[in-house]
């Protein structure tokens, strides 16, 4: 099959560019010996045509400036392989239907995107369902282009609702901010939310979830950690701990905080000599028959958070105390 002519507005805005994008691609292939030109054409002549042709739909006049913006970062994902077979192919395939986000601050919006899809796949959440959210919430706003920034920030917060928990403060406070429809969209949910008293109860019940009940009994929630052998982080069985109002995980002599709420559990790596070992009190605090099957080798509690590992395990169970 014959490759998709390049045309149009398309072809227009390469020929005006002509001497600055053969210097990037030269460049390119200049610095990196294995550069692969073939996949950068077939980005061109398919989602970058694409999103240009989006563009100019949205803003008669905006895809010369769009191709130059997004130019230049296409080339560095073709060069990190991260594009045809890579991490970021559903961006490029996802970016007409984000056109209208596009136009304002191309280059940004695609930056934005393209880094956060980085930060998603490292903790595993459906880096399609969170562009499904960003779009949604730059929808929200009036106009004939979308709102960018609103759907960034939204872009935040979906991130910590689709598991990345150690992003909740940030989350949090950015979600104080969006507007009633940006934010249940940021929340997967089908309907705005009002902010004000989502917020308020989100800060105070980190088990709580817009339109659920919250249970009453304790329960393992999560699962965090695992062998690094098999992707996880741990080399040694883990053990928890509490340190200054935080729950810390150690495997021989490295160490990580817990994050965990309602939506997801992450551990993010901190200093093990700040790490003191505290397992005794948390132990009381769990009672081994309020959540069945659950035999502690070590555990950590928080007033609203109890970790706990087990001997046959490398993961960190993550139990929602009850009420």
């Amino acid at each position: 099959m014959d490759p998709p002519p390049v045309d149009g507005v398309l072809a227009t805005a390469l020929a005006a560019q002509r001497d600055r994008l053969n210097g990037l691609v030269a460049q390119a292939r200049q610095s990196q010996v294995d550069f692969d030109v073939a996949v950068l054409e077939r980005q061109l002549r398919g989602p970058l045509k694409e999103v240009v042709l989006a563009c100019e739909r949205v803003a008669p006049g905006s895809g010369p400036r769009v191709l130059a913006a997004l130019f230049e970062p296409v080339i560095d994902l073709v060069g990190q392989r991260r594009l045809t077979g890579g991490t970021h192919d559903g961006l490029m395939a996802r970016l007409p239907p984000l056109a209208r986000l596009l136009v304002a601050e191309p280059r940004q919006v695609f930056g934005s995107l393209a880094n956060a899809i980085v930060h998603l796949r490292h903790y595993g959440a459906p880096v399609e369902q969170w562009l499904d959210r960003v779009e949604r919430a730059g929808s929200t706003g009036a106009g004939s282009t979308g709102d960018a920034a609103t759907a960034l920030r939204a872009g935040q917060v979906a991130a910590w609702a689709l598991g990345l928990s150690h992003f909740r403060d940030g989350a949090l406070a950015v979600a104080s901010t969006l507007t009633d429809a940006a934010l249940g969209a940021a929340l997967g949910l089908r309907e705005p939310v009002a902010v004000a008293p989502t917020v308020a109860q989100l800060y105070q019940d980190r088990w709580w979830q817009p339109g659920r009940s919250r249970p009453d009994d304790p329960a393992v929630v999560h699962r965090a950690g695992g062998f690094r052998g098999f992707g996880g982080p741990f080399l040694a069985p883990p053990r928890a701990t509490a340190c200054a109002g935080h729950i810390v995980v150690r495997s021989g002599d490295d160490a990580w905080t817990l994050h965990a709420d309602a939506w997801g559990a992450t551990l993010t790596r901190t200093d093990p000599d700040g790490a003191d070992e505290t397992p005794g009190p948390a132990l009381l605090a769990l009672d081994p028959s309020a959540v069945a099957g659950v035999h502690p080798a070590t555990a950590a509690a928080l007033p609203d958070l109890i970790a706990v590992t087990v001997a046959s395990s490398y993961d960190v169970l993550v139990v929602r105390p009850g009420r």
